[in-house]
């Protein structure tokens, strides 16, 4: 099953605010993910409080849902590469969301 890595508060101050989407998803290791239109693909930090239900739908603090395989927009803001993310394949790409659409 698939598990959110959770905020990692210390980086938000390296944070560069940006927007983000695309097809959510998870890797091998069972990290969230991202890939935009230009074929990067960012693994995905939350917010503390943030849920998942069952293995394909994540559930941020504020009761916005996303389910993988479906296009989201994110906002939020890049955040530098940590070895505390290193379990997730793709560490050294984070991106820290905020809030979340998911178009229907």
């Amino acid at each position: 099953m698939p598990k959110p890595l959770s905020s990692m508060g210390s980086l938000r101050n390296q944070a560069t605010p940006a927007p983000s989407g695309g097809v959510l998803s998870s890797d091998e290791a069972g990290c969230f993910t991202v890939q935009d239109q230009d074929g990067y693909t960012s693994t995905l930090v939350f917010p503390e409080g943030t849920l998942v239900h069952g293995p394909r739908i994540i559930i941020l603090p504020d009761g916005t849902s996303m389910q993988l395989g479906a296009e989201v927009t994110l906002e939020g803001a890049r955040i530098p590469g940590n070895d505390a993310a290193s379990t997730c394949l793709n560490y050294f790409r984070l991106f820290l969301v905020e809030s979340a659409e998911q178009p229907a």
